[in-house]
């Protein structure tokens, strides 16, 4: 991931971003906060339940610059046939997936809960409604971008995976092309 964000940032033209790999749990670190300095936004997309989130905010809270905010990103969306379809076709391949996180559970605490008892402020909740269309290609890259269906994990039979979801999802609709109604939902807090 690292060496694609590279490459993406170089062909933008980025000059000013630095890369690195860190667990979200280092910012409680102060020696690691000296190193990656202050911000002004701390986003996380669809990674928050995995994190010790209590001390994921406490070192959050430390980075950002006062006036700074914080957004945890998540998903909500329905159950299609185009999700069982996936489903079933990576059961099918890798049975019951392994638990990605086994040293960090995932914690049945609403969000919004361990947020509000931090010290961050003007705390709110915004539901953004969508819909998405995308096709086979993009869907088998979504599929690939989650720990637990990660294309390493298929090994060798990653090919016969991506056939038969693609014949599955044809199957669904000739054009390949498919529409969702998704939520955005996100929780946003700011340091005062």
């Amino acid at each position: 991931m690292l060496a694609e964000a590279r490459a993406a940032g170089f062909r933008l033209g980025l000059r000013n971003v630095t890369w690195m790999q860190a667990r979200a749990e280092d910012l409680a670190d102060a020696d690691f906060r000296a190193r990656v300095g202050q911000f002004r936004l701390v986003t996380m997309g669809m990674s928050f339940h995995w994190m010790d989130r209590e001390r994921v905010l406490a070192g959050v809270y430390a980075v950002l610059l006062p006036g700074g905010g914080l957004a945890i990103i998540g998903q909500d969306v329905a159950n299609t046939s185009l999700r069982r379809i996936v489903d079933e076709t990576l059961m099918k391949f890798l049975g019951e997936p392994p638990h990605p996180h086994a040293d960090r559970p995932a914690q049945p605490e609403r969000h919004e809960d361990v947020v509000a008892r931090t010290p961050f402020t003007g705390f709110e909740t915004v539901t953004i409604p969508y819909r998405r269309v995308w096709n086979v290609d993009q869907i088998i890259g979504w599929v690939y971008s989650f720990s637990d269906s990660a294309y390493f994990r298929l090994g060798d039979r990653r090919p016969q995976f991506e056939r038969l979801l693609r014949d599955r999802l044809f199957a669904l609709d000739s054009t390949g092309v498919f529409s969702e109604n998704v939520s955005a939902e996100i929780i946003l807090a700011w340091k005062t």
